[in-house]
């Protein structure tokens, strides 16, 4: 089973409401982090991944974005008065154990099934907590200690494969490897699937900077090793300035057809692979919010496929 973790902005929830319906509901459960004061498009996408029999993972306690330190009950007993099929997540942080506790034993007293999210080690823990829990998600990083994982049932680890580079310009222009773990996964001991940040990564921000190259990030299995590898389409004309940018993506998409016809292994059938086709033969700038939103479906609709 696949875990895509994704933030409730625009172009994230659009994905997932474009995807509902290509993608196989047995194969993906998403995890949502809502961000946005405004549920609108929260509320939308997940009765329409509801319409599509997928049953999203929704963060009832954000820790980044407009909702951070808002009423965690409240926000659940909202979602619930829609009628969403849904499994509300506790997110934990170093910072907010004694807090993401309470909203745990809250959901168990009410004999209410919950998800839980290790964004870090939480500084305290109680172990009733992991055994009641429907899912264990764990975001990997270095200073995850392995004994964690002992013990800890219906784990899903989080991997942050997306090495981010501060500028697009610094991205280097070859094919390399993402991640091996839609394989790797079932070796582990009590794991029921894997999750990533997609070509977004972890870190958060609220809004991009000026676009002075533009890059494009597309991911595709590769053999024999059937290990997810990265392509990064980079634009050429980078002067140093925030213009052009136009046709700074033009450049970047002319690359990425062109590696995509030279690679079979590439699947441009998907839905945001054929968003791409489609913006080539148009010879049109969406801005660089689709460019993302293209890549992401790209990248969960490969890995759906695959598994």
């Amino acid at each position: 089973m696949y875990f895509p973790f994704l933030r409730g902005k625009r172009h994230e929830l659009s994905a997932l409401r474009k995807l509902a319906i290509k993608v196989n509901s047995n194969k993906i459960k998403p995890i949502i982090e809502p961000v946005k004061a405004n549920t609108s498009a929260l509320y939308l996408t997940i009765k329409e991944l509801n319409n599509n029999q997928i049953t999203p993972l929704i963060i009832v306690n954000p820790l980044i974005g407009e909702k951070e330190n808002s009423n965690s009950i409240d926000f659940f007993n909202e979602l619930s008065n829609e009628n969403f099929s849904f499994i509300p997540c506790v997110a934990y942080s170093h910072q907010n154990s004694t807090a993401a506790n309470q909203l745990a034993t809250y959901f168990m007293n009410n004999n209410q099934a919950f998800s839980t999210y290790f964004k870090d080690q939480p500084s305290t823990l109680m172990p009733n907590i992991t055994l009641k829990s429907a899912v264990n998600i764990v975001r990997i990083t270095p200073n995850t200690p392995s004994n964690f994982f002992v013990n800890l049932p219906r784990q899903v680890r989080l991997n942050d494969s997306f090495e981010s580079q501060s500028r697009n310009a610094d991205y280097p222009t070859g094919q390399y490897h993402f991640s091996d773990t839609i394989n790797t996964h079932i070796q582990q001991p009590n794991t029921i699937g894997f999750g990533d940040y997609q070509m977004v990564g972890e870190p958060y921000s609220e809004k991009g900077g000026p676009a002075r190259a533009v890059a494009i990030h597309i991911t595709f299995i590769d053999s024999p090793s059937n290990s997810i590898t990265i392509k990064h389409c980079v634009s050429t004309s980078n002067s140093g300035t925030t213009t052009y940018t136009a046709q700074k993506f033009l450049e970047a998409l002319d690359q990425l057809i062109l590696f995509a016809n030279q690679n079979p292994q590439l699947d441009q059938s998907t839905t945001g692979f054929q968003e791409f086709v489609d913006l080539h033969a148009r010879r049109h700038f969406p801005n660089l919010g689709p460019v993302k939103e293209n890549s992401m479906m790209h990248h969960i609709e490969t890995i759906t496929n695959y598994l």
